[in-house]
């Protein structure tokens, strides 16, 4: 897998631009867009600061930005948008995969390293920016690495890592970048787990056991050992499971109930692998024999079971009953891929360049310049303080570090911002 080549192509918050470009009268409140089940779909940058995230529900997203204006995202057409989106980026290679709204993965191999790719990177982004937007792209040899590196790299710039210097790259950045849950993020920060490279070096055995099976693949991420394909949506894999009633159902609530079980046995090794569904299909066997079939398609891809829930609501609503229970009923999720991308929110500083690090790029590569993780927490605490009152909050200090009684080491001051 030496040769392998995977650019990661993005446009920061693009819901919210595309939004923008279409819509009137949004001034410069934070925006925020909600999918059609109620939750953040998309965010402006000013929302993000804010602490609001992709999949938050409505009150979750108001508690943490009411100023916020917040719209439904089908008010704009953000959906003919990643439709052009895409069609440039199949202009570029046979093989990609979608990873988001304004994401995709590109397969490189037989491209080759050099002028010839950096070039290659550059007619890509030109042919986006000319439909109005600002990308990003990174490339190197696995798809984390590159995803990383994308979000590194920032607006309007390429920036290429040849693969065998994305480990000493990857070990200087957030361990925030691993779509693992918020439980185990703030697990690891008690820890003291700052970069990927400190992942990276854990005990595999130790991270096994307080992470699983996520947990370990988000290891092998770490260390650059990443070997997924990039699968384009006509190759996207399925998985079914069949219900079946030795007395035929009608209670609409038991059902739901059956397909969730399955549902849950069924997305347990994609949350595992890090990947999602895109669509359900139900195929329904009344009583009388008929076959009845209907789906749902989701605005992004989840493996979370709220959305899969809501899901097969929708799905079920859609079934021709007319006075018919259940005889049987076979479960699919269709366009299995990678969980989108998560942008990081402020509280993720980036972190700068290893030493090691060997790189190609474009003459408009920049870095940000982020705050230090204790600035950046400071930053925060001082905004809600100004909000909430500084009595709201209490710092943890290390008073007397050397006691020999743990429970004395420490105590709680007042923030005073």
């Amino acid at each position: 897998m030496a040769n392998h080549q995977v650019a990661y192509l993005w446009v920061p918050h693009f819901g919210a631009v595309v939004a923008r470009q279409a819509g009137h009268g949004l001034g410069r409140r934070p925006l925020v867009l909600f999918d059609e089940q109620g939750r953040v779909l998309a965010v402006d940058p000013e929302a993000l600061r804010a602490g609001v995230a992709e999949g938050m529900t409505e009150h979750q997203a108001t508690a943490r930005c009411p100023q916020a204006v917040f719209q439904a995202a089908s008010r704009y057409p953000i959906w003919e948008a990643q439709t052009a989106f895409l069609g440039q980026v199949r202009r570029f290679t046979d093989r990609w995969q979608p990873a988001g709204l304004g994401n995709a993965y590109l397969d490189m191999d037989g491209t080759g390293m050099g002028n010839g790719l950096l070039s290659w990177c550059q007619s890509l982004a030109g042919e986006v920016r000319r439909l109005g937007w600002e990308p990003a792209l990174g490339a190197t040899g696995s798809k984390f690495g590159a995803s990383v590196i994308g979000q590194v790299a920032g607006e309007n710039t390429a920036l290429l890592l040849v693969p065998q210097a994305q480990r000493s790259f990857l070990a200087t950045q957030p361990v925030t970048f691993l779509p693992l849950d918020p439980d185990a993020l703030t697990q690891l920060r008690y820890l003291g787990i700052r970069t990927l490279g400190q992942f990276a070096r854990l005990p595999a055995a130790g991270v096994l056991t307080r992470f699983g099976t996520a947990g370990r693949t988000a290891q092998h991420w770490a260390q650059g050992l990443d070997d997924r394909p990039v699968v384009p949506p006509w190759e996207a894999l399925e998985v079914s499971a069949q219900v079946e009633f030795e007395t035929p159902l009608t209670d609409r609530e038991r059902l739901l109930a059956a397909l969730m079980r399955s549902a849950e046995r069924l997305l347990t090794p994609l949350s595992e692998r890090f990947q999602a569904v895109g669509r359900i299909t139900l195929t329904v066997t009344r009583a009388d024999r008929r076959i009845i079939p209907a789906g749902y398609t989701f605005s992004q891809p989840t493996a979370a079971l709220g959305p899969v829930r809501l899901g097969l609501e929708a799905a079920l609503a859609r079934v021709a009953w007319e006075g018919q229970p259940a005889a049987s009923v076979t479960l699919t999720f269709g366009g299995i891929s990678d969980a989108p991308v998560r942008q990081l929110t402020l509280l993720d500083p980036a972190a700068p360049f290893g030493e090691e690090t060997d790189v190609i790029a474009d003459s408009r590569l920049q870095l940000p310049s982020s705050p230090s993780g204790v600035q950046g927490l400071k930053a925060t605490l001082d905004r809600l303080a100004a909000r909430f009152g500084s009595e709201t909050f209490r710092i943890a200090s290390l008073t007397d570090p050397d006691n020999l009684l743990p429970e004395r080491r420490a105590s709680w001051r007042s923030f005073d911002g």
